[in-house]
């Protein structure tokens, strides 16, 4: 990542210059090992009374003096006349003291072929403890000894390639990607800790030397790394020698720019090669999945947060309360959901799990939702509604469940969707006719069924289990089962291809035909599960309760 002299001239005749030269300068300043004090007000800010710049720095370095300086700056084509008007003005505003333990210094982004001369000039006056003057040549050598830095600010000036990105262009092309917005600030909501034990452990390998690779685990694997983009974002003692690995090509990069020290890989695959050597900290970002079996102690997951605080994040960002109740539901709380059903771009709404060979067992999903896999009775269900061994329905979930963005979650025992609703507003028009009959049969079956604790006297079913008298299947199945009945009835019309198999009339007959006159016994066997049902199909539920 080469900028030359003359492209930093030829910027400096833009009105960005104007009010970014002083926040690239900061960039450029910073070193989190020396830096003490630094103030260079940038954007609308260099607007405001004051120096451009004020620095104190323990060591230095071949452009910074030790000690304190002051900072004067500005993109004027006569450099020489600003350049004196500012030194002038600083000189007689300034106390003898303090001017003479304070360097003051002058950046132009323009080539100043007087620049020597008038430093000398100047500095035989000793009217400060020391002048510097830096021109567009000075900031060329500057920036090749900065390669962080020189990367944001060609992506600034409209360059890309090289395989690599910036952490502040990263997490802005992330982000932005979906409507509305995604904030560092929302993002980070029930997850703090989570970024201070990543920042904790990013400086503890620094420290040590020891870098092996740290790895962030999320639902996708761009939601890790945007993550680990965002933690490193909001420390400039980091982020300033950190860099996004976009592809391949983007190690060549780091090898040859030893001053960086951690670099993000923004996919797994992107790690498979990546550069190791001393002084270099990798992160590489998983999908949940990916990990299954393989977590270590060491490693950051991120966890969902809690719907109140999911839903919270999302009013933060401008949602009404409504509906940030509702995509909170709806995403199942997860992020990398819940930015590809709200994309900008019609591409990222449609995930490659929808692709791949294996898919068609997502229809299982989709219809049941979730269930245990330790219970027989469970696993009987669902190879019944699959049409094939119980085997072949795991091996193909647990080869879908290890991709990016996986639509799937497997914790312990139990299988389910991470985003019931997402899944079916995505998978939905593949169900077949078949399929669904299945589905239908099977719930006929499972809530027509009396329940076993029935059979005891009332002072004894709260020991049902020790007596044996519980239902063969998990409550999860059957819940979730009454959840799939309220979706197929609410969100079916939406699907053409469901609306085309009536899907909201038959949970209707679904629901008449389990409570038209229904006994007690049958009321109380559903009990737990009838807010459900009268949900699934009121004017059923209504017409037998009348």
């Amino acid at each position: 990542m080469h900028i030359t002299a003359t492209q930093i001239a030829d910027w400096a005749d833009t009105k960005a210059a104007q009010t970014d030269l002083p926040r690239l300068v900061r960039r450029l300043c910073f070193d989190a090992g020396s830096t003490r004090q630094i103030a260079f007000p940038a954007g609308d800010s260099t607007y405001t009374p004051g120096w451009d710049g004020v620095l104190h720095s323990e060591q230095g370095n071949a452009w910074v003096s030790p000690g304190t300086s002051r900072w004067e700056m500005g993109c004027d084509k006569g450099i020489a006349a600003k350049a004196n008007g500012d030194y002038q003005k600083r000189t007689g505003q300034t106390a003898e003291a303090e001017r003479l333990t304070t360097t003051f210094v002058f950046v132009t982004p323009r080539r100043w072929s007087t620049k020597v001369a008038w430093l000398a000039e100047h500095r035989a006056r000793a009217e400060w403890a020391n002048i510097l003057a830096f021109d567009a040549d000075d900031l060329e050598q500057w920036l090749e000894q900065s390669p962080a830095v020189a990367l944001q600010f060609a992506e600034e000036l409209g360059f890309s390639g090289w395989g690599v990105e910036s952490p502040a262009r990263y997490w802005q092309l992330w982000s932005q990607q979906c409507s509305p917005e995604i904030t560092p600030e929302a993002f980070f909501i029930d997850r703090l800790q989570t970024r201070e034990r990543l920042i904790e452990k990013v400086n503890k390998r620094l420290r040590e030397n020891s870098h092996p690779p740290l790895t962030v685990s999320a639902d996708s694997q761009e939601e890790a790394a945007a993550f680990a983009v965002a933690a490193l974002n909001g420390c400039p003692e980091l982020v300033g020698s950190a860099l996004v690995v976009t592809a391949p090509e983007g190690w060549r990069f780091v090898e040859t720019n030893r001053q960086l020290r951690i670099a993000i890989a923004a996919h797994t695959e992107v790690a498979t090669n990546p550069t190791l050597r001393d002084g270099l900290l990798v992160i590489v970002p998983y999908a949940t999945g990916d990990r299954a079996g393989k977590a270590q102690g060491d490693e950051i997951v991120l966890e969902r947060p809690k719907i109140y605080d999911f839903e919270k994040a999302l009013v933060s960002i401008g949602m009404e309360e409504s509906d940030a109740n509702r995509y909170a539901l709806a995403t199942g709380r997860s992020w990398s959901v819940f930015r590809r059903q709200r994309a900008i771009n019609p591409a990222i709404r449609r995930p490659i799990w929808l692709e791949v060979s294996q898919a068609p067992s997502l229809a299982t999903l989709c219809l049941l939702g979730a269930w245990s896999e330790s219970k027989e009775a469970d696993r009987l269900v669902v190879s019944h509604l699959a049409g094939k061994s119980y085997e072949e329905i795991e091996r193909d979930l647990r080869e879908l469940s290890q991709l990016d963005d996986s639509p799937i979650l497997k914790i312990g025992a139990v299988w389910k969707a991470k985003s019931s609703l997402e899944l079916l507003d995505l998978f939905g028009g593949r169900i077949t006719r078949d399929q669904l009959d299945r589905f239908f049969r099977i719930a006929q079956e499972i809530l027509t069924a009396p329940d076993p604790q029935l059979e005891l006297p009332d002072s004894e079913r709260y020991a049902a289990q020790i007596h044996g008298k519980i239902r063969p299947y998990s409550g999860l199945l059957i819940e979730s089962l009454c959840d799939a009945l309220v979706k197929l009835a609410v969100r079916g019309a939406d699907q053409p291809g469901l609306q085309a198999l009536q899907v909201e009339e038959r949970v209707g007959l679904l629901v008449r035909d389990l409570l038209d006159a229904a006994d007690g016994g049958r009321w109380l066997s559903l009990a737990s599960y009838l807010p459900a049902l009268a949900e699934a199909a009121p004017n059923s539920f209504l017409g037998a309760i009348e």
